[in-house]
């Protein structure tokens, strides 16, 4: 078993894809749409950020929440201690690197709200709904965020620059790489 990382975004897009095939969702909703009122993802001149710009990184939101914290960074686990209230007072306050919709700028902010909201919509959680409606009707029964002990005891370690590093835990930006 290995842990996919970033290769979670496509089953993070794929979901959108369902949602937005069974009516569930429109690409062209306002992400606020979806989201507590203190949070309005919307530029000075009043562009929304839609989830159309959340799935192709055309958000203008940054690539890592500017609240995860140099201490959460240096970890070896940076998303582990983030919360959902942590993502939301951080967009609140948020600035965009560029318009909603001008131009590409890589997001694991964007991507893991994306995760986020069909579990709003469905009031399902993100691994379940990804297990529901892409993995078992795939027959992938060994893709999964929470993993058995038996999927922990084949689950490679991870490496950076040469050393053995500890599996990172994703909760509240599962969709941006927890898989």
């Amino acid at each position: 078993m290995f842990e996919i990382g970033s290769i979670t975004k496509v089953f993070t897009t794929t979901l959108l894809a369902d949602m937005h095939l069974k009516g569930e969702v429109h690409l062209d909703d306002p992400a606020s749409e979806f989201l507590p009122a203190s949070v309005v993802l919307r530029n000075r001149k009043g562009v929304d950020v839609t989830l159309r710009h959340l799935a192709t990184h055309t958000s203008g939101l940054p690539r890592v929440p500017g609240n995860v914290g140099l201490k959460n960074i240096r970890s070896g686990n940076p998303y582990a201690k983030y919360t959902v209230e942590d993502m939301y007072e951080f967009l609140s306050k948020s600035r965009f690197v560029t318009a909603p919709g001008a131009m590409y700028t890589y997001s694991n902010l964007g991507m893991g709200l994306l995760g986020h909201i069909p579990s709003l919509v469905t009031e399902i959680g993100f691994e379940e709904l990804v297990l529901e409606r892409i993995c078992r009707p795939l027959g992938m029964s060994d893709t999964a965020i929470g993993l058995s002990e038996d999927q922990l005891g084949r689950l490679a370690p991870g490496h950076a620059r040469g050393k053995q590093v500890s599996n990172w835990d994703i909760s509240t930006l599962a969709g941006c790489g927890a898989l």
